[in-house]
């Protein structure tokens, strides 16, 4: 397998509301060589969850979990 060409990386904390919609436009674009870091600051709501479900269809998307800085 080879590296992606675009790295995109999405910090977030307690963005439940909205990081759906955010990578729902992040895997709808038509240039498909990329990967999705997702960073999560120590998020206290269904964040955590939320990116889990999306890494579990998406192999492009990942997530880096740390405590809130």
């Amino acid at each position: 397998m080879t590296s992606p060409t675009v790295s995109v990386l999405l910090p977030v904390r307690d963005g439940a509301a909205h990081v759906d919609e955010a990578l729902a436009s992040l895997v709808s674009q038509s240039f498909e060589d990329f990967e999705v870091v997702v960073v999560d600051d120590g998020s206290t709501d269904d964040t955590t969850a939320r990116v889990e479900a999306w890494c579990a269809r998406d192999r492009r998307i990942r997530l880096a979990r740390q405590r809130a800085s």
